[in-house]
């Protein structure tokens, strides 16, 4: 069973992501999101097909992390929503999709 803070943290990065309200960004690995804090950093990635979040510290060494597997027998189910909203925000999906609205004459809602 994961840790209580750790489950916290994951709720609040789900709600923030899901609101937009983080900027998170590409990193050089495939399939890696990241989004810094002022002092830890938290990590994003599909490995092997389950998703996994890693907190980081300044030096960049995982303090903490927690797998989409540990989340579910602690009954959080929601680390993909968390992966693929990290992913279309710093893909810039939604501005894509308005863009390829607008030149196929369509208005984006």
């Amino acid at each position: 069973m994961a840790n209580t803070k750790l489950l916290e943290v994951a709720r609040a990065l789900y709600e923030r992501t899901m609101k937009g309200d983080l900027t998170w960004e590409a990193t050089p690995k495939e399939g890696m999101f990241q989004v810094s804090f002022p002092n830890y950093s938290i990590l994003v990635l599909e490995e092997n097909g389950e998703v996994t979040l890693k907190i980081c510290n300044e030096e960049g060494r995982v303090v903490e992390e927690l797998t989409e597997f540990q989340a579910k027998v602690s009954k959080f189910s929601n680390m993909r929503e968390i992966f693929e909203g990290a992913r279309r925000i710093a893909m810039g999906a939604e501005h894509a999709l308005d863009e390829l609205l607008r030149n196929l004459g369509r208005r984006a809602s």
